[in-house]
């Protein structure tokens, strides 16, 4: 943007972006042609796209965690300045994606609500209005990152949340187009 303002800073190049809220992910999604994914593209993308049920895996790329993901046990036995880990150092899923289990949680476009069945094609969430007249006010993340310390917070099923205006080091995005 003008005058560098989404440059990352110097030393922070190849770390996914952190501490950043919903809003500031969304906007620089929308900034840059693109969105941030519907949680249902976002799983469909973790569990490897049309090969889901060839690759049925529990996390990202396979079932072995510390193959896959950047999480609380692996990330303190690294001689790291930074918790978050740069990206792509484990091994991707099926369709060549990196770090959608682990690292950094990620935005996605949805509210927190009730997941819609399987067996719909590409459901999307509420409306902002339909959030506010039920009174949800969390989005969801996914993914998973290296504060956990519970496996089961890394798999492609677990769906988490925050409040939209909360950014942390451990919450980032994923843009899709």
């Amino acid at each position: 943007g003008a005058g560098g303002y989404w440059a990352a800073h110097k030393g922070y190049e190849n770390l996914p972006v952190v501490n950043v809220t919903w809003y500031g992910a969304n906007e620089f999604c929308l900034w840059a042609g693109g969105k941030l994914p519907t949680e249902a593209q976002w799983e469909f993308a973790a569990r490897g796209g049309n090969s889901v049920h060839e690759y049925d895996y529990l996390y990202s790329g396979g079932n072995e965690l510390g193959d896959v993901a950047w999480y609380e046990t692996n990330v303190k036995s690294q001689a790291s300045q930074y918790n978050i880990q740069v990206g792509g150092g484990k091994a991707p899923n099926v369709l060549g994606i990196y770090d959608m289990s682990g690292n950094a949680s990620e935005w996605v476009y949805d509210w927190k609500d009730v997941y819609w069945d399987r067996s719909l094609t590409d459901p999307t969430g509420l409306t902002d209005d339909e959030a506010e007249a039920k009174d949800i006010i969390y989005k969801v993340k996914r993914g998973g990152s290296w504060a956990d310390t519970d496996s089961a917070a890394l798999r492609v099923c677990k769906r988490s949340y925050a409040l939209p205006d909360v950014g942390t080091g451990s919450i980032g995005f994923r843009f899709a187009r």
